[in-house]
Parts: structure tokens; sequence; C-alpha cells
């Protein structure tokens, strides 16, 4: 689990054994508190924003990456309405990484389709 974020998965069925065709369990991402703290005390934006940056974008999956990557954007756009500007700097220079991201994602795999046909 990264350290940036928290990820709870919720279900009905917690604590349940499932069959194997039961859909994946939703999951809400979360700040973590200590990361919510360093943003605001003034660490330094540039090192903070590649730091997250790197966590953020650091991951596995299988299939396509854009769910994972819009999911963790929508983490990053909480961070627009807050009331430090300092923060809101760093939502706003992460959330164009993660787009660019997003679309470089998009890109690849049309451009792995594409190798298909």
């Amino acid at each position: 689990m990264p350290l940036f974020i928290r990820i709870r998965e919720t279900s009905e069925h917690d604590g349940v054994l499932l069959p194997l065709e039961e859909p994946p369990r939703p999951r809400e991402y979360q700040w973590h508190p200590h990361t919510l703290i360093l943003l605001e005390e003034g660490v330094v934006a540039g090192d903070i924003t590649s730091s997250i940056c790197s966590n953020l974008l650091t991951f596995g999956s299988t299939g396509s990456q854009v769910p994972y990557l819009e999911e963790r954007k929508r983490i990053v756009e909480d961070l627009t309405a807050a009331e430090n500007p300092r923060l809101v700097h760093v939502a706003r220079e992460l959330i164009e990484i993660i787009d660019r991201a997003i679309e470089r994602e998009r890109r690849a795999e049309i451009n792995h389709t594409a190798e298909f046909m």
C-alpha cells in the first residue's frame, strides 16, 4: 500500500467467502493523514509533488491503466478545494501530470491494438 494514499475496499460481503464470479469490490481512495500534514506544513512543493507523483503513477495492473489513473486523479482533484493555496498549486500540477499519463496510456493502447489488425 502506498504511503500517500490508503485504499479501503468495501463490500456488503466483507468477511464472507465469495464465489469466483463475484465482481471486484469497489475501492475508496483517501489521502493518508501524514501526507496531508506534509503538504500543509511546508515541505518544498516541487519535492513533494515529485514524490507523490512517483507514488501515484507506480503500480501494477492487469489490462488498461486508465481506470486506475482516473481514480488517482479523482483523489488529487479533492485537494483543489483546499483553503491552502500551496495545496491547490500542488494538486493542479499533479492533475496535469496524471492527465499526460492517461493520454500516454491511451495512445499506447491504440498502438498496441493496431499491432493486431
